[in-house]
């Protein structure tokens, strides 16, 4: 049987999760592609196509490309490893929530503001938290 002491161990040497994000730094691509994004979900749904003619879905998906085309030399990717909890709290601490937002109500902290501080959040020990993922780097 572990002890306990073993299990700490185990559990600290334990690589934590991350997220990667991928993120357009053209903000007009961006908000155009999530425009054609929902319009194309909304003609998936409609399916009121008719047989000879191009889909609806269709037309719009050829739009999309284009865009997605053009925003390929804007994207950028970003990983985010998770907090160890105590610090995580120390940020939510500094961060009191916004009394209109429903989400902050419930989370007793301001959300946006935590989770700024967290993305660029650097431990004592200099671990980075968030960072931009180069291409050498996908193997992390």
């Amino acid at each position: 049987m572990t002890s306990t002491s073993e299990k700490l161990a185990a559990s600290k040497a334990a690589p934590r999760k991350t997220l990667d994000v991928t993120i357009s730094l053209n903000r007009d691509l961006s908000e155009e592609r999530e425009a054609l994004v929902a319009e194309l979900e909304a003609a998936k749904e409609s399916n009121d196509d008719r047989m000879s003619a191009p889909t609806s879905a269709s037309l719009v998906q050829e739009r999309l490309d284009v865009i997605l085309d053009a925003e390929v030399d804007t994207l950028i990717d970003l990983r985010f490893t998770r907090l160890p909890g105590d610090e995580w709290m120390k940020i939510t601490q500094k961060c009191p929530p916004d009394p209109e937002n429903l989400l902050d109500m419930h989370y007793r902290y301001s959300m946006v503001d935590a989770c700024k501080l967290a993305a660029k959040f650097v431990a004592k020990d200099g671990t980075v938290y968030g960072h931009v993922v180069e291409d050498d780097d996908w193997s992390r």
